[in-house]
């Protein structure tokens, strides 16, 4: 009976963030500033976290955001922005039990619903009826050296990568500077031309300025310079024991000099010196050649879980107006 909600109520701002500080299966996903990102730049997403109490004084944020379709008159809820982890935020006292009564609330709260769960954590139901995208994420646990040395030992070849890229003098550094990130959406939107029909999620370059204008700390952009030239980025999020290797682009003029091994392999070196647990390379879709190139650094695959709801009401609407 103490499992049982007793109470919601909006959260505030302080609260949602006071929830990602406690709680320790948090992503960059889960915080305010990735929903606050997509909203400004998509302009349909409204932040909408709910503050749960449960009957034994257990409580927990969760960072809704909500997305109106066909004039409003459905509200797809996301747990997450542009699909990414999401789920509450607990922290002391929280229980499978309450994960799956909250789980319960969310489904029988928001009828149109999206929620890709984190592989961080175990999901509160069954989940074998749901999409499946695992993520490939490499475990930091032992530290650089013990990552360092399964590269030597396993993955020779993208260890030879580095070494070229090392005798090229690839620089790799960590930049705020405007021209950087102009640099970085340059070689990204070369890159989507290069992808052609099978990129997927193509956003547009002002996306990459409203990051850099919004950064709280939590976002860093890695840049590869070649004589001076960006020849590779990297977009990394970090939050809780946490690192999301969420954005790459590269030049195709520099692929010779493997500026993207080196730029990731110093990233997850980083990571490891300030006791980061996981880097995560994200889930890869059906891009098989990404997904070994992930695993060329010895990510493994992670379960990853999409639950989707769609109520009547939307389905309806999508077999009339197309998709909407």
């Amino acid at each position: 009976m103490t499992l049982r909600i007793t109470h919601t109520r909006p959260a505030s701002a302080e609260e949602w963030d006071q929830a990602l500080e406690a709680c320790p299966a948090a992503t960059y996903y889960h915080s305010r500033n990735w929903a606050e990102l997509w909203q400004e730049y998509s302009g349909q997403l409204e932040p909408s976290p709910v503050y749960v109490t449960f009957g034994d004084g257990v409580t927990a944020v969760v960072p809704v955001s909500l997305r109106k379709r066909y004039r409003g008159l459905v509200s797809v809820a996301s747990l997450s922005a542009h699909n990414a982890y999401g789920g509450w935020l607990s922290g002391p006292g929280f229980t499978p039990g309450h994960a799956q009564s909250l789980a319960g609330w969310l489904l029988d709260r928001y009828p149109d619903l999206d929620w890709r769960m984190t592989p961080f954590e175990s999901p509160p139901f069954d989940t074998a009826g749901e999409i499946q995208d695992p993520t490939s994420a490499l475990d930091l646990s032992g530290g650089y050296d013990a990552v360092e040395e399964r590269w030597k030992r396993d993955h020779g070849s993208m260890w030879g990568a580095v070494k070229q890229a090392k005798k090229f003098g690839v620089e790799i550094t960590q930049s705020d500077r405007p021209e950087h990130w102009e640099a970085y959406a340059d070689a990204y939107e070369e890159s989507v031309q290069r992808w052609g029909e099978s990129a997927t999620g193509v956003v547009e370059r002002r996306l990459f300025e409203v990051l850099r204008r919004r950064a709280s700390g939590q976002e860093t952009l890695w840049v590869a310079l070649c004589d001076g030239e960006v020849a590779a980025g990297a977009v990394c999020l970090y939050a809780g024991s946490h690192v999301a290797y969420w954005h790459g682009a590269a030049r195709a003029d520099y692929f010779s000099k493997r500026p993207v091994h080196l730029l990731l392999v110093t990233a997850i070196e980083d990571a490891c010196r300030r006791g980061f647990a996981w880097f995560d390379f994200n889930p890869s879709g059906t891009h098989e050649g990404v997904r070994k190139f992930k695993k060329s650094f010895g990510a493994v695959e992670k379960a990853s879980a999409v639950v989707r709801r769609k109520s009547r009401r939307l389905a309806m609407l999508e077999r009339i107006r197309g998709g909407g």
